[in-house]
């Protein structure tokens, strides 16, 4: 075992005392003296971590395995954009006004779900229940939050569309 503590002195350095880092059988633990897994980070603040970058070109992590170590990436960028992407192919973007894109990196709406493959490739949004329940999309207002809505019933295999009240 291993236990480093950040030391506030003029060369700033790492004693070997203290819990602020373990390292115990291969595992490394920040705020914890008993770390279960690779990198184990305890706090007791809501942040758990900051990833930033100081050239102001946003900042990103990877996630992946050993064949293929960067085959996710979360990217945070300079113009406020939040991108996820796997196989080096961005497949969601939140952009800074909270608008979410599918398959578009630059959405224009609240949701937008783009497939731009080949010009015969069809499309589709998959609303899926258990088969002993019901499937639909509803609309509504700030108000009342079912106005309207299409539903698919399992029990007589019937598609509706219905307004308040399920009428």
């Amino acid at each position: 075992n291993l236990n480093l503590e950040w030391v506030s002195d003029p060369a700033g350095q790492w004693v070997t005392s203290g819990t602020d880092l373990t390292y115990t059988a291969g595992n490394v633990g920040i705020g914890t003296t008993s770390p279960s897994v690779l990198l184990h980070v305890s706090s007791s603040g809501d942040t758990i971590a900051r990833v930033t970058s100081a050239d102001g070109n946003g900042a990103f992590l990877d996630l992946g395995d050993a064949s293929d170590p960067d085959g996710g990436r979360i990217v945070y960028d300079s113009g406020s954009n939040l991108t996820f992407s796997t196989a080096s192919t961005e497949r969601l973007r939140i952009n800074s006004a909270g608008n979410v894109g599918i398959g578009d990196s630059s959405p224009g709406h609240k949701l937008v779900v783009k497939d731009a493959g080949a010009s015969n490739t069809s499309n589709y949004l998959n609303v899926i229940s258990g088969n002993a329940a019901n499937a639909g999309i509803a609309f509504g207002d700030t108000d009342t939050d079912l106005q309207a809505g299409i539903l698919y019933l399992h029990s007589d295999n019937a598609l509706r569309f219905f307004k308040s009240g399920f009428t």
